[in-house]
């Protein structure tokens, strides 16, 4: 058997080559590493943190930062409302009980003032049950947001060193900021909105991403929220008006709620915080749809027909007759039960 000899003449990488591609890799890490402290220097961004430390009469104070919802505001940061400005010290007293209570308008107590929303209730009740324990109740209840915003600020929130945590939220799901519906989204895949939450944390990412959306704005010719102030607040949050019962942007949404909180409890027990989680409540007693249409493909004459008998429901209502209202109704139902207004009707 024959030895063929290899050549030696084949190019073997040289030192100063392999030198060359690992600057030129690191190059612009540096840039980005330079650009982002640059950034933290100058407090750019510094609207996105929940709170900072404060020092007043050689007391250290955790000052809550009322725009801290800006993160959940996309395209239009300036939209977002603001949080309860308050502090707590940073060194817990020995016989203090501080709870943190998490979610949207309800919890933040719009429209009312702090004694009337749960958190100022709480505070009232506990003083009373404990007379000798400082307690701290911080509302952390931003209006308009929902569960992406319970689980995004959870890591911040068990900063603050809270011996429990009360999460009421749920009613922003749909029309809410990064809600299914809402016109303040990221788009609706669930992972890539928890992952740019996070990286909004990177000044430089959030620079990038304002940039981005400012650009957006300009190409759609889309008006300063400043020039709308006259468009309701709500008006302006609704990008998808119709969504039907049984439609995926339903099921998108329960998901989310579903796997944000639960996310969010998980990091809290993690840390052995324990988490009350509130039961929705809402009264709608004498609030018609804001719009009904069926979800259902009907011929013309099941059309008529539904329609016929629906408006022979309100008739009779109208003049005192609540049985045959009711027999109309049903009749409705039969044909189409999509539609909103025929279920209120039959609900009242």
């Amino acid at each position: 058997m024959t030895n063929i000899a290899k050549p030696t003449h084949e190019k073997q990488p040289r030192a100063g080559q392999s030198r060359s591609g690992v600057i030129a890799l690191l190059i612009p890490l540096v840039l980005l590493a330079l650009l982002e402290g640059g950034l933290r220097l100058a407090g750019y961004g510094d609207e996105l943190k929940l709170a900072y430390q404060v020092e007043e009469n050689g007391q250290k104070w955790r000052q809550i930062n009322p725009q801290v919802s800006r993160r959940y505001f996309g395209a239009h940061p300036e939209f977002a409302r603001s949080a309860e400005e308050m502090r707590i010290p940073v060194n817990k007293p020995e016989n203090g009980l501080r709870i943190i209570c998490l979610g949207g308008s309800s919890m933040a107590g719009f429209p009312y003032n702090y004694n009337a929303a749960m958190p100022g209730i709480l505070y009232t009740y506990l003083k009373q049950l404990f007379p000798k324990r400082n307690i701290e109740v911080v509302n952390l209840g931003i209006a308009a947001v929902n569960s992406f915003a319970v689980r995004d600020l959870m890591s911040d929130v068990l900063e603050l060193q809270p011996d429990a945590l009360l999460i009421y939220a749920g009613h922003n799901e749909f029309y809410g900021a990064l809600g299914v519906g809402s016109g303040f989204s990221l788009g609706n895949q669930r992972g890539l909105i928890n992952l740019s939450l996070r990286l909004q944390r990177f000044r430089t990412y959030y620079l990038l991403q304002q940039g981005v959306f400012w650009a957006l704005r300009r190409i759609r010719g889309e008006a300063d929220i400043a020039d709308t102030d006259a468009v309701p607040v709500m008006q302006r949050m609704a990008a998808q008006q119709k969504i039907p019962l049984d439609s995926d942007l339903v099921r998108r949404a329960g998901e989310n709620l579903r796997r944000n909180l639960g996310e969010a409890v998980e990091e809290a027990r993690a840390a052995g915080i324990p988490v009350l989680l509130g039961t929705l409540v809402s009264n709608l007693k004498d609030h018609p749809p804001f719009i009904a249409e069926s979800s259902r493909q009907l011929t013309a004459e099941q059309q008529q027909a539904w329609q016929e008998a629906f408006l022979a429901g309100k008739s009779a209502l109208a003049e005192g007759q609540p049985e045959q209202a009711l027999r109309f109704w049903q009749t409705a139902v039969k044909i189409d039960s999509s539609r909103a207004d025929v279920l209120f009707a039959l609900g009242r």
